[in-house]
């Protein structure tokens, strides 16, 4: 890992302080999430991306594997909600832990819904 790729999140982190009411959505990340393995992760495979790294190709188009990681968390957030364990070894905490969100079940599954709708939709 090199320096460039906490810089991503970091500076963006610093932009959304700043200037909270151009970004609503994502002004409401907790610490927690700003400092969690995701956005390490996010980070590191935003800067390979740019470079014209590829990490997972799915669908004829790369994809980061926080990325794919956020897409299945939150389809197993949403089974959990609804009282399906996602699959034998499947533990809420493992995804607390990972995405940096706390609470219960309505809580988490909105936290991680806003986590995907600023990172797959795009939204500010």
């Amino acid at each position: 890992m090199n320096d460039n790729d906490n810089t991503i999140v970091s500076d963006f982190r610093e932009i959304v302080r700043k200037h909270p009411f151009k970004f609503p959505t994502v002004s409401q990340f907790t610490d927690e999430m700003w400092e969690s393995p995701f956005m390490q992760l996010y980070g590191e495979e935003g800067y390979k991306l740019e470079n014209g790294e590829e990490i997972l190709t799915v669908n004829g188009s790369s994809m980061g594997q926080a990325v794919w990681n956020l897409i299945c968390s939150k389809r197993d957030l949403s089974l959990w909600t609804r009282g399906i364990k996602p699959h034998r070894h499947w533990r809420v905490t493992d995804a607390k832990r990972y995405f940096g969100i706390k609470g219960n079940r309505d809580k988490l599954l909105s936290q991680i819904t806003l986590i995907h709708d600023v990172i797959v939709k795009g939204e500010k």
